[in-house]
């Protein structure tokens, strides 16, 4: 099957969030549940080509954030960090999560930040079991690097953190 928009919406499913439709993928078996957090201006078709790979370890779930892709656009909607992370937590609730792996992406890192300050404030209580934020930004010269981040720039300390963690994705 050749992957085209048509075809991929075949693959999902709508699920109604606060009264708007949300295009979600759902793939995969496992008891582990990673869900992806896409960025901007990306949505869930960019990663038709991963998620298959992911699934054979994990359930995989990934939804289309309001106003990307096929989930709805509704003019009501602020599309605030806020907001997406509402729209995150209230999906991940309605499809039975307790406990996942977040991987986000871009403008998906601050929608996972904004998730992880309200864990860390008891606020929600999904389990969050590990948490992989990913940047393809190309002025990474702006950023504040964090410490792992200088210690994975090491190129000797870098290789080995590497060799110990890497799993072949």
């Amino acid at each position: 099957i050749i992957m085209n928009a048509q075809n991929w919406k075949s693959l999902g499913n709508f699920v109604s969030v606060n009264n708007n439709k949300i295009f979600v993928i759902d793939s995969g078996k496992s008891r582990e549940t990673i869900v992806i957090l896409h960025g901007y201006p990306t949505l869930t078709y960019d990663y038709h080509t991963v998620i298959p790979e992911l699934a054979k370890d994990y359930r995989v779930i990934i939804h289309d954030h309001p106003g990307f892709g096929f989930s709805d656009s509704p003019d009501s909607f602020e599309y605030s960090l806020i907001e997406q992370a509402d729209v995150a937590l209230k999906l991940w609730s309605i499809l039975g999560l307790k406990e996942v792996t977040i991987l986000a992406h871009d403008h998906g890192n601050y929608v996972a930040k904004e998730i992880l300050a309200r864990k860390n404030n008891d606020l929600i209580s999904i389990k969050i079991k590990k948490m992989i934020l990913c940047c393809s930004s190309k002025g990474l010269e702006r950023l504040e690097i964090s410490k792992i981040n200088s210690l994975l720039n090491d190129k000797k300390i870098g290789e080995y953190i590497y060799s110990i963690t890497n799993k072949g994705f």
